[in-house]
């Protein structure tokens, strides 16, 4: 049986896409250097889900990754992208014996609007001209082997 996905979305060239089927249980955004590189602004906004709750439709081997390993909490960060038009997707990380994906609010659809951070992180680095959002959990930095 099929289920109807609650949310879907794509890169900017539509080559790759993928399909949610539960809500995120963590919305996040982060002010960390490499989210804010990665994103080209002061931050990036993530909803993260189990990848056994994602479908991804990539018939092209669009999906790119490359991994940092300069982070703070130690772990790796794999960081995926597609091959032709360059959009950040998500990035992989595990938690105990589950992998995750932190995908990026806006390539989703009706993403930003429906998907409203509930914990900002490294918000040591925010800038002065950003508001936090309201009634987000504020942390300094990451938790340790937390998201990611």
């Amino acid at each position: 049986m099929d289920v109807t996905p609650l949310y879907q979305g794509s890169c900017l060239c539509g080559g790759v896409s993928f399909t949610m089927t539960v809500e995120p249980p963590e919305i996040n955004s982060c002010f960390c250097i490499h989210c804010r590189k990665n994103a080209g602004g002061p931050c990036q906004i993530n909803a993260m889900w189990s990848e056994r709750n994602m479908t991804i439709h990539d018939r092209e081997k669009l999906v790119n990754s490359f991994i940092l390993t300069n982070t703070a909490s130690g772990h790796p960060k794999i960081k995926c992208f597609c091959k032709v038009c360059g959009c950040t997707l998500w990035t992989i990380f595990e938690r105990g014996d589950e992998v995750f994906r932190n995908v990026r609010v806006g390539l989703i659809e009706d993403g930003i609007e429906r998907l409203r951070p509930l914990t900002e992180f490294f918000i040591k680095r925010r800038p002065p001209y950003v508001l936090p959002f309201e009634g987000a959990r504020q942390l300094q930095e990451d938790e340790p082997d937390e998201l990611e």
